[in-house]
């Protein structure tokens, strides 16, 4: 017999597995990355605005990528 999954129960499936990741990504979003994001200022000059969004969007992916978390995979 062979079962055959479809994308849709494939991508429900990856959020399952996935959703306690996404929690603690969130989490360390939510309450360390201001702290974190404060702690790698020195690396960033205080006039380069755009820098420092690159910076934190960079803490933010590198957080889901240490939790093995891909966006793409789980959201269509």
């Amino acid at each position: 017999m062979t079962f055959t999954i479809s994308t849709e129960d494939e991508r429900e499936a990856k959020r399952l597995t996935k959703s306690t990741d996404m929690a603690c990504a969130l989490f360390e979003i939510v309450h360390n990355l201001k702290r974190k994001a404060e702690g790698s200022r020195q690396d960033i000059p205080s006039s380069d605005f755009y820098s420092g969004i690159d910076a934190a969007f960079d803490l933010i992916q590198n957080e889901l990528n240490d939790r093995g978390v891909n966006i793409d995979d789980l959201i269509d």
